[in-house]
């Protein structure tokens, strides 16, 4: 009897054409349909009306079938802030089954061996020539608006930053478990996709921090195929590498078949190759830095990923330190906003006169981009309002810069704030770039075991149990309690978790973590797979010592434990 194959698996592109009703989204529907049914519908950002963002994505959810994954033009955000407009899509999401947007950072299967990854980008400036075009488009997003020709430019480069920050996460994520990966873009990211437009049209129109990232993932992997697909006034293809291909689609419909993929093998014994064990099934995976030619900042680019001067970055900290913080969170009791600004500028001192501006995170990427993504990109607007920018910038310093001040105040987190300053003294860049991901409107940040964490507070009001535990902490703490244990929910108000039995009755489980959840933390921030020590393992260790046998690749409790 014949084997059976897998069929292929059918995603639809949706590219550049607002649906402006429930008429339209309809006719969409109908014309998937009748197209045969596919898995799911990719939408490649422009398909919301002005100000109809939410409203679409709930029509859209609610008239198909299949999941739909999409990513945001620069239009989806005319006539909102950029802030809520994520805020509000991050929560339409995470409660409405079937929708997917990969600009969270997500990494969505797409069948054994296939992932999607993607962000809709900015036109960044990067390209072309920037004439400072009177966009009335960016005249309608809040924090576009009334800018000067020059102030205007360094927002879309840093709007270009973030995008390439938050989807080198997801594609070196996908690259690692997966050998095809799918990119949802918006914005084209190279240069030979507009063949037809004008110099100041491609400032405007492709996000150069993006193709550099995609360039820089092939090259960091070699053996995994990247397909991305972009909007355009016509249909181009451009290939940058061998494994890296890139499709622009006019507006439209456009059905794409994605056949199975071949098993992945390793030479077994007798030369004989094996299957390779499907690596999204493994806990956590190493991610290879990437080491490549040329990822020096450019001279007349001070805000290129992911290398920003951090000579600037001190600027700006010291910018920062230069005013007290305006925010509604209180500071520990006894200090004064001068000893707080006092302190501060000498942790910033500190940590540039040790170098760890300098520190990368697991994947190579350095510690200025996610301080320099905290201080500068965009911020959740509740946790602006309740705590600041300010604040939470400068907390963040002086606990890299002392980690010893990290706390828990007067709640059970004692196991999440040992990682917490663990982080901070031998993984810097990565609670970085942990905070800074929480921080988002999206409120959540890729993990290195291919799961997310996720802000488990928007508004931070201070309370006497907090005591000294400073807002950057709490955000931390907070959401590492809620990672820790997913089947529970953590209260921090109540410093419980809270389970539902299988009377459906809600029970306060108590607080602090098992050993279990403590290693799902530390596997999750870290990447690796952690063990348990103890004293006895030491103990023997020494006996055998004593009998002149070598120990030292023997974990010890004095040295190795956390």
């Amino acid at each position: 009897m014949a084997a059976e194959h897998p069929r292929p698996r059918r995603l639809a592109l949706w590219s550049g054409a607002p649906l402006w009703d429930a008429p339209a989204v309809d006719a969409l529907a109908r014309s998937i349909a009748a197209a045969g049914p596919p898995d799911a519908l990719a939408l490649l950002g422009g398909f919301a009306p002005p100000g109809q963002l939410d409203p679409t994505l709930a029509r859209l959810a609610g008239a198909l079938a299949v999941p739909v994954h999409f990513v945001l033009a620069p239009a989806d955000h005319a006539g909102g802030a950029l802030t809520t407009v994520r805020a509000q899509t991050a929560a339409r999401v995470r409660t409405t089954p079937g929708l997917g947007w990969p600009g969270m950072g997500t990494v969505a299967p797409l069948g054994p061996g296939r992932a999607l990854v993607g962000h809709g980008g900015w036109g960044d400036t990067r390209e072309g020539r920037w004439d400072a075009p009177q966009d009335g488009l960016l005249e309608t997003i809040h924090e576009l608006r009334h800018r000067s020709p020059e102030a205007l430019r360094h927002r879309l480069l840093r709007l270009g930053t973030d995008a390439a920050l938050v989807l080198r996460a997801a594609l070196a994520q996908a690259a690692v478990r997966h050998w095809a990966v799918e990119v949802l873009l918006h914005t084209a990211p190279f240069v030979a996709l507009r063949p037809r437009a004008t110099p100041t049209a491609l400032a405007a129109g492709v996000c150069g921090a993006v193709g550099r990232v995609l360039t820089e993932a092939a090259a960091q992997f070699p053996g995994v195929q990247f397909r991305a697909w972009c909007t355009g006034p016509e249909a181009v293809t451009h290939q940058p590498a061998d494994n890296l291909v890139v499709h622009a689609l006019p507006p439209g419909l456009h059905p794409l078949e994605l056949p199975p993929l071949a098993p992945r093998t390793a030479p077994g014994d007798a030369g004989n190759p094996v299957p390779l064990v499907p690596a999204e099934e493994a806990a956590t995976i190493v991610i290879p830095r990437a080491r490549l030619p040329g990822r020096d900042r450019e001279a007349d680019d001070p805000l290129q990923p992911h290398r920003p001067e951090p000579d600037a970055l001190v600027a700006l900290l010291y910018e920062l330190a230069a005013r007290p913080p305006q925010s509604p969170y209180p500071l520990p009791a006894g200090t004064s906003p001068g000893a707080w600004r006092a302190d501060l500028e000498d942790a910033i001192e500190l940590l540039d006169t040790r170098g760890l501006l300098y520190e990368e995170d697991e994947a190579g990427v350095g510690l200025s981009d996610w301080l320099g993504a905290l201080a500068l990109g965009p911020l959740a607007p509740s946790l602006g309002e309740s705590v600041g920018r300010r604040r939470l910038v400068g907390e963040l310093v002086l606990n890299l810069a002392h980690p010893g001040r990290i706390n828990q105040g007067h709640k059970g987190t004692c196991a999440v704030t040992c990682v917490e300053v663990w982080l901070a003294e031998q993984r810097p860049a990565e609670l970085c770039r942990v905070i800074a991901g929480l921080a988002r409107p999206e409120g959540q940040v890729l993990l290195y075991n291919g799961e997310t964490m996720l802000r488990d507070e928007d508004r931070l009001v201070w309370g006497e149990r907090e005591a000294r535990r400073s807002p950057v902490s709490r955000l931390f703490q907070v959401a590492a309690m809620e990672y820790a244990y997913p089947g529970a929910d953590y209260r921090n108000d109540e410093d419980a978790h809270f389970e539902v039995n299988t009377a459906g009755v809600e029970l306060n489980a108590g607080t602090g973590l098992g050993l279990s959840a403590f290693d799902r933390l530390l596997e999750g921030v870290t990447g690796h797979t952690w063990r348990t020590l103890s004293e006895h393992e030491s103990a023997m260790a020494d006996a055998f010592a004593r009998l002149g046998v070598d120990t030292s690749f023997l974990p010890r409790i004095d040295r190795d434990a956390l």
